[in-house]
């Protein structure tokens, strides 16, 4: 029907890969590179305090139609309430991924990045939601579980 939209145009964002990992890498080679994955719970040894090792990682599939738009790729940490955690954005990222030589309707086109939330500051125990945000739309959360866990005192020396 004329005005209705093509199937490529109908087609949106796709979250590949949104996890918290003991550690992430994104070579030049585009392979993401996961250590420790799947974190849902951080034990710190104050509060406050800053979290302990670890990052974000995150591959979003683009449809071919937004290949060549710019991007504002944006990460929240809220609480339970959606109230901002820590420093707001963050992360933020402007991006254009663009389509490489050889490139057609129907391959995947990805943005990926590692996002290193190690010392990141938090104030209390509980969970915090980190929210994927792109042009000012949320594409999902992902929640992480804080404990305070004082640290257990080694043998005398």
């Amino acid at each position: 029907m004329a005005g209705e939209p093509t199937e490529l145009a109908r087609e949106r964002l796709e979250v590949r890969v949104f996890t918290l990992a003991d550690h992430v890498a994104t070579p030049p080679d585009g392979k993401l590179y996961i250590s420790g994955g799947g974190v849902d719970r951080i034990f710190v040894p104050q509060l406050p305090g800053p979290l302990g090792q670890l990052w974000l990682a995150m591959r979003i599939r683009l449809p071919w139609h937004m290949t060549s738009d710019r991007l504002t790729v944006t990460i929240r940490a809220l609480d339970g309430d959606r109230n901002v955690v820590g420093p707001d954005p963050v992360a933020q990222a402007e991006l254009e991924v663009g389509r490489a030589p050889g490139q057609r309707p129907g391959d995947e086109v990805a943005v990926q990045l590692a996002i290193p939330l190690t010392g990141f500051p938090v104030s209390a125990e509980g969970v915090l939601y980190f929210h994927l945000i792109v042009n000012d739309e949320q594409l999902t959360s992902l929640p992480l579980r804080v404990v305070h866990r004082s640290p257990v005192p080694g043998p005398p020396a």
